[in-house]
């Protein structure tokens, strides 16, 4: 029985879309952060110049995972200010939605991090560390062809078996299922990002 429901969550996981979105030139922009084109899913005051992203409102990446069942390394470069947040959304809808939520939130210089999944309305949450400036920077391993999905942060843009890293899902025994989406992308509240990039796993299992 085992088997077969696994089995049939991965025939799931294949089945879902991971096409490219149709840009609208209105809500199409980029900057030199990235190298595809976002998507505004809720430009709520969002500002985008060559080099940043900054205030509050949300976008998707138009650049798709190659699949539900797959694997991505994830870098982030943003700035959170007292009282601000970002929330960082892998393998979900193109609306941001059965995805995995890695949400960071400044308060009184400490830095939390909140890791849930809303269709399985799990979650984990604790302080991750002491940032004496409003400057983070983070890596993220997140394998979703794993059940559960497996996913390995690091503090930092530079991540492997040398660097230590901060949470190991694996490890730290959190099993917050899997993204139901091939889609990425960012929630804002008055947080401001300078890069958001995707590449290979570090520490693939293919």
């Amino acid at each position: 029985m085992k088997f077969i429901q696994s089995c049939a969550l991965m025939l799931f996981l294949s089945a879902c879309g991971s096409d490219l979105l149709t840009p609208q030139d209105d809500i199409s922009r980029s900057f030199k952060g990235l190298d595809q084109d976002l998507i505004l899913i809720d430009i709520g005051n969002l500002n985008i110049s060559s080099s940043e992203i900054s205030g509050s409102g949300a976008f998707v990446v138009n650049d798709p995972l190659s699949g539900v069942a797959s694997e991505a390394h994830f870098k982030i470069d943003a700035a959170l200010r007292e009282g601000s947040w970002l929330e960082f959304i892998v393998f979900s809808s193109s609306d941001l939605r059965d995805g995995i939520s890695f949400l960071f939130r400044r308060s009184e210089n400490l830095v939390s991090l909140k890791i849930s999944n809303s269709y399985r309305q799990a979650s984990w949450s604790d302080m991750i560390r002491l940032y004496d400036e409003d400057r983070i920077s983070f890596s993220l391993d997140v394998h979703n062809q794993e059940q559960p999905a497996h996913f390995i942060l690091w503090d930092g843009l530079v991540a492997g078996r040398r660097i230590a890293d901060l949470i190991d899902s694996a490890e730290d025994d959190l099993n917050l299922g899997n993204g139901r989406g091939a889609f990425w992308g960012m929630r804002l509240e008055n947080a401001t990002v300078f890069q958001i990039s995707r590449e290979q796993a570090v520490k693939s299992h293919d």
